[in-house]
């Protein structure tokens, strides 16, 4: 096989190569040949296409469950909170009617369910961030998006802006019982 790759290769070049440079190329294009024959047998075999479904059903689950952190600040150095709640704890903490409760998911996701009185804020909205800055600081602030990602970005971002207070809501709405 090597040999017949080498004088298709002569065949092929219509300018003069020193030895070197010709056994290079020629050792180049006979890996190549080796890889994709060892690549077709792998299809033969069905692996890559497992192992294709393998990764994007891994890349799905990772993009789609946004971690959240557990704790990210409690009671720190100046005095701010920074707290992920249960859906008990938010829901008791949602009955205090001096908080500002807001939703960080798109508009159609906020359209198709919300919890309580929240207020729209699209944690991908171009304004997402000055819109923040226009609440009050030293209210408590009860955030929460569809899963915890958005809102524990969210939640860090507000800390950095002097908020007193941040309570997180652990699962997000697609954790909360009580829709």
């Amino acid at each position: 096989m090597f040999f017949s790759f080498k004088a298709s290769f002569d065949n092929i070049c219509s300018f003069r190569l020193d030895c070197k440079t010709k056994l290079i190329s020629v050792t180049l294009v006979t890996l190549v040949y080796q890889s994709l024959t060892k690549f077709q047998k792998l299809i033969k075999k069905n692996y890559i296409s497992k192992f294709i479904v393998f990764i994007a059903g891994f890349i799905f689950f990772a993009a789609c469950s946004e971690a959240q952190t557990k704790v990210v600040t409690e009671n720190s150095a100046d005095g701010a909170i920074n707290k992920v709640y249960t859906a008990k704890e938010f829901q008791a903490k949602l009955s205090n009617k001096n908080i500002q409760l807001i939703d960080v998911r798109t508009a159609d996701e906020y359209n198709a369910g919300k919890i309580g009185d929240a207020s729209n804020m699209d944690f991908y909205g171009d304004n997402f961030k000055s819109q923040l800055e226009k609440l009050d600081k030293t209210k408590p602030t009860l955030i929460y998006c569809a899963s915890g990602g958005r809102s524990g970005k969210t939640a860090t971002m507000m800390k950095s802006l002097g908020f007193q207070e941040v309570y997180d809501l652990e699962g997000g709405f697609n954790g909360w019982p009580f829709k």
